[in-house]
């Protein structure tokens, strides 16, 4: 085994390297620490190496040393963990039991060993953890063991037959009659989801396993039970139930004898359990666990025994039968109880007479509706003749059941009825009698007649003794001759068997070489698998160091995708491992059995001989038996002419009392009649009953005759086989050249197995790196680590946040602040606004900045505002008025025009421009000036005290707001066409919305004026108060307006409005011609004029 071992590994290319001691150095460290953090192995404190640096040892130097008794303490530690750790076997007071005889096993011989003188302490640890794994393999197995013999406790599994369509519990089946085999099983809840499937096989003699007969799926959750609770399965299950159909039947149950099927209930994915784990594997489960895992289970269960039948004709007719008489034959199927409700058939009757005889009819010759019921037989006449000649008249029938093949109908019959053509001799009253000579004597006649009656039960009671006798007799040889049958079927196959082994010994020796190719080639494939093992298993304890030191999330996940792959790929070599481990297990069996049936042909040769020499020698002896039960049949055949006698001679009693006149009955003789008449029906039953014993019989005799015949051609048969194998020479040298082959296999294949817990403890170590990896690496890339770790240095102002829709941290600015590229900080959102705001479409106007709604707006610089179309900044329009300059139009003052946006020359209220200068209007001469006067005083005062009272303080306006700042395009400023709707009054500037005033700011009109007057623009003496833009109102000009006021009302109220008169407006019928001058023409005074009273005749008339 050594040999190949060592070859496997210099073969393989993997592990055939050169390996430094720094390289294995370092692989040997990594190995010790996961192998130790996993298991807790062997280790002492006097040495924190442990094994593994043990090895390192031998290459690199001594080491601290511990002494023996440290150790083997160390190993009892170990086991006592792993013992107090089986936390589920010791839930199972058996599993405790099989558990403790383990641990207390091994705990005995670690306390009495002795390490001999010479022993390392390397080779100390070699053998101790030696003893702790093969603790570990019993509870691995233990663990499996439990839960089948928890499981198999009240598994229960047995299995039914039942015979056709109706599916009838039985133990007796038709031949040729559809049955199914269904099981009764008590199934553990863990099961509930497992797939399951039941195996049906036939068996053969001695547990000789002949045919897969089929499967049934079994869904065991589709039973009712409770969650916790094992599911019943109660017979009879449909699910369960497998059918055979006549294809099956003339395949596996042609034969009339004894049967037998094996239920085997299997958890999991299996194709054939018998082939699989072998057929002991699954009858004593919990010897063999190993063949077994939790999840991969199969039981097999009570086989069911079951005989099949062939249907059979049984037919009864009178032995005898005489002149004027008509015998009936009746006929009925014999089939199996469960059938006989059931089936039904034809049969043909022909009735064959003497040589030179007529033949008698037979009325009907067809019966169409024959049953198997024996209280109800089929009846045919036969019709005899006065040209019937006295002989033996046989009576051939021929059935058929219907839905039978033609393979499975029951054989031809015949019965035999002796004629005579003459009267019954015991018949009836001697012809000539008188009824006074008949009847003289009833009471003697009934005597007679129950002396018949007593002769007839006794002879009855004979005839069933015998009749019994001689079933059991039947019986007793029918199952002697089957189970010769069974063993001759056993016999014939192992001949076949060893006459093809001894034709094909060439073959053979080629097959077992092979067979050690194919186990070398795998135990090879193992090695590299092994090897690929551990290198994936160090690359991924590798990863996982590299994971415990980085923090870095990009290197976390590189570092935990590479390891699940390395961890993948050990799992995968493993596999690899498994099956080609499997594959060399199997060549290995495979040259072993080779071997096994090649040196066994001699000895299986003589086995055989023996046991045919046996059958032979049964031959006479049944054959023996046979002939005493023919023989005890004729004593039972002579037993029945008694009976019938009988059965006559009382007949002729019952002759002699009908031919007593009735009329000369007296009471007792009427008495008397009536209990001849019951016993001869009494007699008459008895004979009846048993007129067709003799033929139903001898029927009964044809199954041991026909089982002797088949038994006498299977030895036959079978002698010649024997004949030709003990022709064949076994070659000894082929023998031997076979057994180094299997044993050439074998070593390969525990060679191969050496790898195995070498490679069980690399992928525990890659499953423990990968499963404390998982752990760190979820606990370093959590969304907490990764914001705290993250370093938002680079980027200032800013600070880590976890981004839920990348799933990564971000640096982003604190709420209130934005990221400015340009600057590379974090600002304010009025600074980033600000700063992206263009203004350069709007000459003289600037980014601002509005703290209330949060926006960047364009605002005009200072001593600017807004033009009309809101298109550009200009100089204010009171600065313009300010610095302009009417000298050249004496009289004028400078005043500005909203609507052409620029400054004008206008003369005041009550003067026009002639030329260039300002002329007074002239009024008419009228007899009322001085009340004229007063009424313009008045006016005047009710002008100054209104925009006193009433005039609006406005608000500040003027801004251009930014209301699209992303894209640094200011939209078109939306203006109030009020805002520049104002002229210069005087010395001050007046507005020309109703409901406006001047603002504080001194650049635009502003809401607040009054609702129907407007500002004063009237010329006179006095001066302009100061506008206040307060809530106290704008108070106007107090100028004596020499033209007339209106009476309109001040619609201004509380809001502050200016309430003085507007030129020919207001809100009442005040009329003011200002606008117009004399000659009809307009006035170059500032303000408009309402359109209905620009007829100077309308203002003449108000003058």
């Amino acid at each position: 085994m050594e040999r190949v071992a060592a070859k496997i590994i210099l073969d393989n290319l993997s592990i055939r390297a050169d390996v430094n001691t720094e390289v294995l150095e370092d692989f040997i460290d990594r190995i010790e620490k996961y192998y130790n953090d996993a298991k807790g192995q062997l280790k002492a404190n006097c040495d924190t190496r442990g094994l593994f640096g043990q090895m390192v040892e031998a290459v690199a130097g001594p080491a601290d040393r511990c002494e023996p008794i440290a150790i083997i303490q160390a190993a009892l530690d170990v086991i006592r963990e792993d013992f107090e750790g089986a936390a589920e076997i010791r839930k199972s007071p058996w599993g405790l039991e099989k558990l403790t005889e383990e641990y207390n096993k091994r705990v005995a011989y670690l306390k009495d060993y002795q390490p001999s003188s010479g022993t390392s302490e390397l080779d100390l640890r070699k053998h101790l953890q030696e003893v702790i794994d093969g603790f570990r393999k019993a509870i691995e197995k233990l663990e499996v063991a439990v839960v089948l013999y928890e499981e198999k406790k009240y598994l229960n599994l047995e299995a039914f037959v039942y015979g056709g369509k109706d599916s009838r519990e039985t133990a007796e089946l038709l031949m040729g009659d559809e049955f199914s085999v269904g099981i009764q099983a008590t199934v553990h809840p863990r099961r509930r989801i497992s797939p399951s499937k039941i195996f049906y096989y036939l068996m053969g003699y001695e547990n000789d396993v002949l045919a897969l007969l089929g499967t049934a799926e079994l869904n065991v959750a589709s039973f009712q039970a409770p969650a916790d609770g094992n599911i019943v399965i109660e017979a009879p299950e449909k699910k369960t139930f497998l059918t055979f159909d006549s294809g099956d039947l003339e395949k596996y149950f042609v034969d009339e004898t004894t049967y037998e099927i094996l239920p085997v209930i299997a958890y999991g994915l299996w194709s054939d359990p018998v082939g699989e784990a072998g057929l002991d594997a699954l009858i004593n489960t919990i010897e063999h666990a190993e063949a077994f895992a939790k999840d991969h289970a199969a039981f097999a269960g009570q086989s069911i025994s079951f005989s099949i039948e062939r249907a059979k004709i049984e037919a009864a007719a009178p032995p005898f039968s005489y002149l004027g008489e008509t015998p009936q034959v009746k006929v009925v199927f014999n089939v199996p109880g469960y059938a006989r409700q059931r089936l039904a058939g034809e049969v043909n009757l022909q009735a064959l007479p003497p040589v030179d005889a007529a033949e008698p009819k037979v009325d009907p010759a067809r019966l169409d509706e024959v049953t198997a019921d024996v209280e109800r037989p089929s009846r045919s006449r036969i019709l005899f003749n006065d040209k019937s000649k006295e002989g033996a008249y046989q009576i051939n029938i021929d059935g058929r059941i219907k839905g039978l093949a033609d393979v499975f109908q029951p054989s031809p019959v015949a019965v035999v009825i002796e004629y005579a053509p003459v009267p019954n001799p015991e018949g009836g009253v001697q012809a000539g009698a008188t009824g006074s000579e008949a009847g003289s004597d009833l009471a003697g006649l009934l005597v007679k007649m129950q002396g018949l009656e007593a002769q007839a039960q006794a002879a009855a009671q004979e005839i069933s003794s015998l009749e019994k006798t001689f079933h059991e007799g039947v019986k007793d040889l029918t199952k002697e001759l089957e189970r010769a049958g069974k063993e001759m079927m056993s016999l014939a196959k192992d001949l076949s068997a060893l006459e093809s082994l001894a034709n094909k010994m060439d073959d053979k020796g080629a097959e077992a070489s092979k067979a050690a190719d194919d186990a070398y080639n795998s135990g090879a494939k193992c090695a590299a698998a092994r090897g690929g093992v551990e290198d994936h298993t160090t690359q991924a304890c590798q990863l996982a160091q590299s994971i415990k030191g980085t923090d870095n999330v990009q290197q976390l996940n590189q570092f935990i995708e590479q390891l699940r792959a390395q961890d993948a790929d050990t799992r995968s070599q493993s596999d690899i491992f498994r099956q080609e481990l499997n594959s060399a297990r199997m060549s290995s069996r495979q040259a072993e059995t080779i071997l096994r049936q090649m040196s066994s042909l001699m000895e299986d040769r003589e086995k055989a001989k023996t046991k045919l020499w046996e059958k032979q020698n049964m031959i006479p002896e049944a054959q023996a038996q046979l002939s005493g039960l023919e023989s005890h049949l004729t004593s039972l055949q002579g037993k029945i002419p008694q009976l019938q006698g009988i059965v006559g001679e009382a007949s002729g009693i019952v002759g002699q009392v009908q031919a007593v006149n009735p009329d000369q009955w007296t009471k007792e003789d009427k008495k008397a009649v009536k209990e001849i008449q019951a016993a001869f029906a009494r007699v008459s039953k008895t004979g009846t009953q048993f007129d067709a014993v003799y033929e139903k019989n001898r029927d009964k005799l044809m199954t041991p005759e026909d089982k002797l015949k088949n038994l006498e051609d299977a030895v036959a048969e079978a002698q010649g086989r024997m004949d030709s194998l003990l022709s064949f020479q076994i070659n000894d040298e082929a023998v031997e050249k076979i057994r180094k082959f299997a044993g050439e296999a074998k070593a390969s294949y525990e060679a191969a197995q050496l790898f195995d817990d070498a490679v069980r403890e690399a992928v525990r170590n890659s499953e423990a790196c990968a499963r404390e990896a998982e752990k760190l690496y979820a606990q370093k890339t959590s969304s907490e680590a990764q914001v705290a770790q993250h370093d938002c240095s680079a980027w200032p102002g800013t600070a880590a946040k976890w981004d839920s829709a990348k799933k990564t941290p971000e640096c982003e600015c604190a709420p209130g602040n934005l990221w400015e590229e340009n600057l590379f900080t974090c600002v304010s959102e009025e600074q980033y606004y600000v700063s992206r705001l263009d203004c350069s479409p709007y000459p003289n106007a600037h980014p601002g900045w509005d703290a209330g709604r949060r926006k960047a707006s364009c605002y005009c610089n200072d001593g600017y505002e807004w033009n009309n179309a809101r298109t550009h900044c200009r100089v204010n329009a009171q600065t313009q008025v300010a610095q302009a300059d009417c000298s050249n139009s004496p009289g004028t003052r400078p005043g500005w025009d909203p609507a052409q946006e620029r400054v004008g020359c206008y003369c005041p209220q009550g003067y026009y421009l002639e030329g260039n200068r300002c002329v007074m209007m002239q009024p008419q001469n009228n007899p009322t000036t001085g009340q004229d006067l007063t009424n313009a005083l008045t006016g005047l005062i009710n002008t100054i005290n209104n925009a006193a009272q009433n005039s609006g303080g406005g608000n500040g306006a003027g801004t251009q707001e930014w209301t699209n700042p992303w894209n640094n395009q200011p939209s078109q400023p939306q203006g109030d066409p009020c805002e520049g709707n104002f002229y210069m009054s005087g010395y001050a500037m007046a507005c020309g919305c109703s409901g406006y005033t001047w603002s504080t700011s001194g650049n635009k009109c502003v809401p607040g004026g009054g609702g129907s007057g407007g500002t004063s623009a009237g010329f006179g003496s006095g001066s302009p108060t100061n506008n206040q833009d307060t809530g106290g109102g704008n108070t106007g000009g107090a100028w004596v307006n020499q033209g007339y006021q209106g009476t309109g009302g001040n619609s201004g109220g509380n809001s502050g409005g200016v309430d003085t008169s507007n030129p020919g407006g207001g809100g009442g019928t005040g009329r003011d011609c200002g606008c117009i001058d004399a000659q009809g023409r307009y006035s170059t005074v500032l303000g408009t004029c309402d359109h209905n009273l620009r007829d100077y005749g309308g203002c003449r008339n108000v003058r």
